[in-house]
């Protein structure tokens, strides 16, 4: 999804008759090479033969393909990829097995992730610099986030490496391998296991309660903290030491990283990173533009 960068493609670890260069899956779809490597998966960049167009092709990490939970998962993530089109959400194009391993066809976002960004800017300093680093993506992936939430599913896993871009600039919401149905999957996620970004969770995804879509605005609020101040809100501890924290403390305000921040971002990140799901804003795109209030 993300685009390559120049970088050559990398050592496909998934049996190379699925996603070894040249293979057409579907009659259509041309595997060129290895984008990226995430967690439990591998996208490798394709040509649609048919339109010339670029896509990403997106595969189960091998060690995934052993375990039915993690097959679940990546079934799970089609069936949402399906039930959402919305331009803010990355594009779902088709889906299949090959030598018994499963893969979606997915548009291909050439221009990088928000972490990329992160890594390739320094963070700002003044209140010009707070509203640019939040004005290009904020707004849209709040409302792809909202559409997430009206068919009922939770994406469970916002962060700045599933924010993409398009090769214009446009923001879009990708990876759905963690995200569930608010009424259904509860067994796929095993009882006391948080699930997520720890940076990102938010307090009930620690303390394993139900969860809504103010699970994603908390994670999106995270998001926003770490573009205006650098850093996520809480220090990044040992993995137990930062889920207590989560699980037990209020977030630190955005005026102590970032003083010189507007107070209406201030607040608004605030409410957004409230412990209790209900002391949050009504929605993501209602957070998004208390965020983006006119200093």
């Amino acid at each position: 999804m993300a685009g390559d960068r120049g970088v050559p493609p990398l050592k496909p670890r998934v049996p190379r008759s699925v996603v070894a260069p040249g293979t057409l899956l579907l009659g259509r779809y041309r595997v060129e090479g290895l984008i990226g490597v995430g967690g439990a998966a591998e996208v490798h960049r394709a040509t649609d033969v048919v339109t010339g167009v670029p896509v990403a092709v997106k595969v189960p990490d091998p060690a995934c393909l052993r375990r039915e939970s993690e097959r679940a998962r990546f079934r799970r993530e089609v069936r949402h990829l399906l039930s959402v089109s919305h331009p803010g959400v990355v594009a779902f194009l088709a889906a299949g097995e090959a030598d018994g391993v499963p893969f979606v066809v997915l548009e291909h976002l050439a221009g990088g992730s928000l972490a990329d960004r992160f890594k390739a800017r320094t963070p700002p300093r003044d209140a010009v610099g707070a509203r640019d680093a939040i004005a290009g993506w904020l707004g849209p992936v709040a409302e792809a986030l909202d559409a997430v939430h009206a068919v009922g599913v939770v994406h469970r896993d916002v962060k700045p490496s599933n924010v993409l871009f398009d090769a214009a600039g446009r923001a879009r919401l990708a990876d759905f391998g963690l995200s569930r149905a608010v009424h259904g999957d509860s067994s796929l996620t095993p009882s006391g296991y948080a699930v997520g970004t720890p940076d990102h969770l938010a307090p009930e995804q620690v303390r394993d309660l139900p969860l809504t879509g103010a699970a994603d605005q908390y994670a999106l609020a995270s998001v926003v903290f770490e573009a205006v101040a650098g850093t996520p809100p809480f220090p990044r501890a040992s993995l137990g030491r930062l889920l207590l924290m989560k699980a037990t403390e209020r977030a630190p305000s955005l005026a102590t990283a970032a003083p010189w921040c507007p107070v209406a971002l201030v607040d608004a990140v605030a409410r957004g990173l409230e412990r209790a799901p209900q002391d949050r804003c009504a929605s993501c795109a209602a957070f998004a533009a208390a965020c983006l209030v006119p200093a």
